[in-house]
């Protein structure tokens, strides 16, 4: 999953607080409404976290429409 604004998704990634990114470190979530607009747009900031600061958040997404 790549975010179509990467410019909003670092903006956002650096706005969170540094001791935030260290807790989720390694840690793994269960996220629910994961394709709603909520939803969407945490997993873009996590997936960019995941890329920017290696924080290496895994994510389990449940989903009544998955595609």
């Amino acid at each position: 999953m790549h975010s179509p604004f990467p410019a909003e998704s670092d903006a956002i990634v650096r706005r969170v607080p540094e001791a935030v990114w260290q807790k989720l470190q390694g840690s793994r979530l269960f996220l629910t409404g994961g394709t709603g607009w909520f939803g969407r747009n945490l997993l873009e900031t996590i997936v960019h976290a995941n890329t920017l600061l290696d924080t290496r958040i895994d994510v389990v997404v449940l989903s009544r429409n998955p595609g």
